[in-house]
């Protein structure tokens, strides 16, 4: 290409306009996204929306949104499982899975174009218009957005389905900021009632998104602080004087105990972890130096959906933590220390460390996932853009060319291409099932869960052999509070059965539940003990079966607070009647006691089981039903006689038991209010 030419095309993509520009970044995220619309569903899409019964819904009306407050993530999160409950309606209109996706780039798009909004806004405060040193606005802004929206990085939150919780907050994190920032630099009433209202509207939105919208007003704070009020601010912090700190202190110390009830539960969430919040904090300082490099180098080999990262055991095991502490302290002093030289790179940074606060620091979630750097990337991109305005600006002066402005446009929209391709050879590890459990596999080969969920696929593909070697893996790396060592357990078992030789899967898998570990995360064990006793019946085993399905119950009461699902009471039922006609099993059961006839003898026997189980709303039903078909006898009466006295005996020592109602709740309160206190 000759030099004229390039200049030619260099001249006509800096004078594009902004419909066009952002017309043209869509259209560069619809390509480099475009093949993952038949991509699958992996990990949490399955128990957040696939098998959660509030998003299936027959029409679109307000009992079905009151449905969706009965969710796993009741009214905290309404806003994505109402976009899933639309997807699904809308898969019974199309029979296809492809506007899941549609829908995912879809706000991708509109997140771009609300981040756009906001660094519009910023660079038209006082303090933003003095900032550019090089690149016009207009030009500065389409590479920020476009290499945040095209950043490989942010395809875990894009092709990733329930990460829509992720990208969601984002969108109205973006809309929140840039419409206060609009409020504040409107001249007039009526404009400001309108982005103030529409601030607020869109923040109710991000808040009902998910849980990290929190740092929001932290978020405003910093752009007031550096861009709309500098000045106000260092002048309150002066007015306020010693006496007004001292009397601030005095509050906030006063006031700590009413947190102490949440900080006890949050950091019960510990007891299913593999690591404490020691730990955690130590850890995460590296894992926040990498999410940078990460951003930085984004090569489809670096990024994985579950990384096996290394736990931070003291400052220096491993001796990068030590490393990463002394890093990231230098970079936020770095840039407290330039904030009026260079405001876009110290908000890109504070922007960046205020939205990992939540993810990143005392709450037991798990160490590290791509999505989370959807939101806190926006910093890092407009930090680092920030560093270049002033490079090339530094360059022109130097050499006194435009050519080095040309030559950094060409050299951005090179990278821009690159992420493109980056992003789309990122999203072929998500073409099937296989593939990206595959790839979870390859660059985590000792992680538990990676092992679990590619010998799971493995399994489904009737590799059997193959998946049971993996998991067997899995079971031997198993971790404190791991949940994959019974999920693993439970695939083998599986496999197993699919082999058609359940006894070695009921040898192994008595084997592995009496190994157990005793901090091992038991969420899984109804399905186990369930299929446990699908493999026992297929030996004829049905006492063992019943057995083992008992088990599930009680588990699962353990695990949902005493809830227990129709299914399983069901799945009793059916292991209760292969039972009877077993002519030996009948006899140890002495099922014939409970009357004449299977109906109503296992109806009976149910009826006993559950009982004993303190289950008395389905031992009731059972009762209902034999005295609804007419099955009465003596046995009915004496279950039914029991059912009442145990339900008023449990009534009575409720009631009596009753602390919330004590007199001495409240001064309890108070007693440890002050004994916090002092």
């Amino acid at each position: 290409m000759q030099p004229q030419t390039t200049a030619n095309l260099l001249d006509r993509l800096l004078n594009i306009s902004a419909t066009h520009a952002l017309l043209l970044l869509s259209a560069l995220i619809v390509i480099s996204y475009s093949n993952t619309l038949y991509s699958p569903f992996v990990l949490d899409d399955r128990h957040t929306f696939i098998d959660e019964p509030a998003v299936y819904i027959d029409k679109i009306s307000l009992s079905s949104i009151e449905k969706l407050r009965n969710s796993r993530f009741g009214k905290n999160r309404i806003i994505p499982m109402a976009t899933f409950a639309a997807n699904h309606y809308l898969y019974q209109l199309t029979n296809s899975y492809a506007q899941y996706h549609l829908t995912n780039i879809f706000i991708h798009i509109l997140a771009t174009f609300c981040l756009a909004y906001l660094v519009k806004g910023l660079l038209s405060t006082p303090v933003g218009k003095q900032t550019l040193k090089s690149f016009p606005p207009n030009h500065f802004i389409f590479f920020v957005c476009a290499l945040w929206a095209l950043n490989p990085i942010q395809t875990n939150a894009v092709t990733y389905i329930v990460q829509r919780m992720a990208s969601l907050v984002t969108l109205f994190y973006f809309a929140t900021v840039a419409l206060y920032i609009q409020a504040r630099l409107s001249n007039t009433i009526r404009h400001k009632t309108i982005y103030y209202a529409g601030a607020g509207i869109t923040a109710c939105c991000a808040f009902f998104s998910k849980e990290n919208s929190a740092t929001l007003p932290m978020a405003i704070l910093s752009i007031e602080w550096m861009f709309l009020s500098p000045g106000s601010f260092k002048t309150m912090l002066y007015k306020l004087g010693w006496r007004r700190w001292v009397f601030l202190s005095i509050a906030v110390i006063l006031f700590l105990p009413l947190a102490e009830p949440h900080w006890r539960s949050l950091m019960s969430g510990y007891d299913i972890r593999s690591f404490s919040l020691t730990e955690r904090l130590l850890t995460e300082t590296r894992v926040i130096v990498y999410y940078l490099s990460l951003l930085i180098f984004p090569l489809p080999s670096r990024l994985n959906l579950d990384h096996d990262f290394t736990l931070s055991t003291s400052l220096i095991s491993p001796p990068t933590t030590i490393f990463a502490i002394i890093t990231l302290v230098a970079l936020i002093g770095y840039a407290i220390k330039l904030r009026h030289k260079y405001p876009l790179f110290t908000f890109g940074i504070f922007w960046f460390f205020i939205n990992m606060l939540i993810e990143s620091t005392v709450v037991p979630l798990e160490l590290i996932f791509e999505h989370r750097l959807y939101l806190p990337s926006a910093g890092v991109i407009l930090a680092i853009f920030g560093i270049l305005d002033v490079a090339t600006s530094y360059l022109n002066h130097q050499y006194q060319k435009d050519s080095v402005y040309q030559g950094t446009i060409l050299l951005l929209t090179i990278i821009l291409c690159l992420s493109s391709i980056l992003t789309t050879l990122r999203n072929n590890d998500w073409r099937d099932i296989y593939t990206i459990h595959k790839d979870i596999y390859e660059k985590s080969p000792n992680k538990p869960r990676a092992l679990s969920t590619y010998g799971l696929t493995l399994g489904n593909m009737q590799q059997f052999d193959k998946a049971i070697e993996i998991l067997q893996k899995c079971i031997d790396k198993n971790k404190r509070g791991n949940e994959d060592y019974v999920n693993a357990t439970n695939n083998i078992l599986v496999a197993y059965i699919q082999k058609e030789n359940a006894k070695k899967g009921i040898e192994v898998t008595s084997k592995n539940i009496k190994n157990m570990p005793h901090d091992c995360n038991i969420i899984g064990l109804p399905v186990l003990f369930y299929n446990l006793a699908v493999a026992l019946v297929t030996e004829g085993r049905y006492l063992d079966a019943v057995d083992s399905q008992i088990s599930a119950i009680k588990f699962m009461e353990k695990i949902n607070n005493g809830n227990v699902d129709i299914m399983s009471v069901k799945n009793l039922e059916h292991f209760v009647q292969l039972a009877y006609k077993d002519e030996k099993s009948r006899q140890i059961l002495n099922l014939c006691q409970f009357g004449m006839g299977k109906d109503v003898a296992v109806q009976l026997y149910m009826t006993k089981m559950l009982l004993d189980l303190r289950l008395y709303n389905f031992a009731k039903d059972y009762l209902e039903y034999v005295e609804h078909n007419k099955l009465q006898n003596t046995t009915y009466t004496e279950l039914l006689k029991r059912l009442h006295t145990e339900q008023r005996e449990n009534e009575l020592m409720s009631a009596q038991y009753d602390f919330t109602k004590h007199r001495t709740i409240h001064k309890s309160k108070y007693y440890r209010y002050y004994m916090y206190t002092a």
